[in-house]
């Protein structure tokens, strides 16, 4: 499953949740993966401009 779908079906369960305070508990849950998962993907994004302005200085 890509992250992508898994993040809609956070949402989606949180979505059916009959109870709306916990609805909103998953929904934040979600969220806060989300932006995790985000900070990891420009954190390794970061690196790797790091790297290659780093060959292009060697080169």
């Amino acid at each position: 499953m890509s992250r992508g779908t898994k993040w809609q079906q956070l949402y989606d369960e949180a979505l059916a949740e009959k109870d709306p305070m916990k609805g909103l508990e998953r929904i934040a849950k979600a969220r806060d993966a989300i932006r995790k998962w985000l900070q990891e993907l420009a954190s390794e994004r970061g690196t790797a401009e790091e790297e290659k302005a780093e060959q292009k200085k060697t080169a």
